[in-house]
C-alpha cells in the first residue's frame, strides 16, 4: 500500500545517513547486489519460518544489509549531474518507478521474519506472498541495475571526451614547443 511504501521509503532515507558496509562498490556492483539479496532473503525466511534460528538472524542480517543498501541508491540522485539524477529518480519513483515493489519486498520479508519469530499460523500466508512477488521484484532490481549501468556508462563517456581534450591540448602545446622552442607553454 501506499502508507506501507511511505514508511519503508522513510526508513531507507533515515539509513542512507548511516556507515556504508559496501566497502567502496561501485553503485552498479551495489544495485546487481541487491538482486542476490533479494533471493538470499526468500530462502533464509522460508528457512526461519521452518523453525531456523540461524536463517532468522542471517535474514534479519540480509534484509538490513538489503535496506542500508537500498537507502544509498535511492539517495544517488542527490550525487548526481541532473541529467543522471533524474534518470535514478525516474526509475525509483517515475510513472513506472520500480521503488513501490522493492519497499514491498523489504515491508513482506520484515512481516514474514516477525510472524516466524513468533510461530506465527499466519506465516504460512506471508511466505506464499512473499514467494509470489519474487519475479516482479527481480524484474524491479534489473531495472534498478539497468538504470545504474546506463549512468555509469554515460559517466564513463564523458570522462573519455574529457581526457581526449586533455591529451589533444597537451599534443598542441607540444607542437608549438617543437616549433618555437623559445615560447613558454603556458
Amino acid at each position: 500500500t501506499r502508507k506501507e511504501s511511505s514508511a519503508a521509503s522513510d526508513v531507507y532515507k533515515r539509513q542512507a545517513q548511516a556507515p556504508s558496509r559496501d566497502g567502496g562498490m561501485s553503485l552498479v556492483n551495489i544495485a546487481a547486489r541487491q538482486r542476490m539479496l533479494s533471493q538470499r532473503m526468500v530462502l533464509q525466511t522460508v528457512l526461519a519460518a521452518r523453525g531456523s534460528d540461524l536463517h532468522l538472524k542471517a535474514a534479519r542480517s540480509s534484509l538490513t544489509l538489503f535496506t542500508d543498501s537500498q537507502a544509498r541508491l535511492v539517495d544517488t540522485p542527490r550525487h548526481l549531474d541532473t541529467a543522471s539524477g533524474e534518470i535514478i529518480r525516474k526509475t525509483y519513483h517515475g510513472p513506472q518507478g520500480v521503488g513501490a515493489t522493492i519497499d514491498a519486498l523489504a515491508q513482506q520479508v520484515g512481516t514474514a521474519l516477525d510472524l516466524a519469530e513468533r510461530q506465527s499460523p499466519r506465516v504460512e500466508d506471508a511466505l506464499a506472498r512473499l514467494v509470489e512477488t519474487t519475479d516482479g521484484v527481480l524484474d524491479a532490481l534489473n531495472t534498478a541495475t539497468t538504470a545504474f549501468d546506463q549512468v555509469s556508462k554515460a559517466q564513463s563517456e564523458t570522462l573519455m571526451k574529457e581526457l581526449a581534450g586533455i591529451v589533444a591540448s597537451i599534443q598542441t602545446l607540444s607542437l608549438i614547443h617543437i616549433s618555437e622552442p623559445t615560447r613558454p607553454l603556458y
